[in-house]
């Protein structure tokens, strides 16, 4: 088995770590610029998944490289509060219906928000 895409982190303040996961058009900062606002109150981490940002990868690109990406990424940084934004949600969605759904784990996160994109 292929070891897991190392993720660009851009990493800001101390404190209780919130890890933010972009949707598809955007990367890391790019997509939660208002966010490193709150590293005065808590360690923020924005990822930039497989592909995005300055995270590298070979298309094609999506959850299958994004999950184990992820859940490395959770493992380095501990119990933490991930918030994930459209396909980023799903990601998260994904890792979840299948057999192994380890983003989901209760030692992987204390809080998960998402925002899931819904055509209609």
């Amino acid at each position: 088995m292929d070891e897991p895409a190392a993720l660009h982190l851009e990493q800001y303040g101390e404190g209780r770590p919130a890890v933010f996961v972009h949707g598809t058009f955007s990367w890391g900062v790019d997509g939660f610029p208002q966010q490193v606002a709150l590293a005065d109150t808590a360690r923020i981490i924005l990822v930039d998944r497989v592909g995005f940002g300055e995270t590298p990868g070979e298309p094609p690109f999506g959850w299958h490289q994004d999950a184990p990406a992820l859940v490395a990424t959770l493992r380095s940084v501990g119990p933490a509060r991930l918030v994930a934004q459209r396909c980023g949600a799903r990601i998260v969605e994904f890792d979840r219906s299948t057999h192994s759904p380890q983003l989901t784990e209760p030692d992987r996160f204390n809080a998960l928000l998402r925002e899931v994109w819904r055509d209609g």
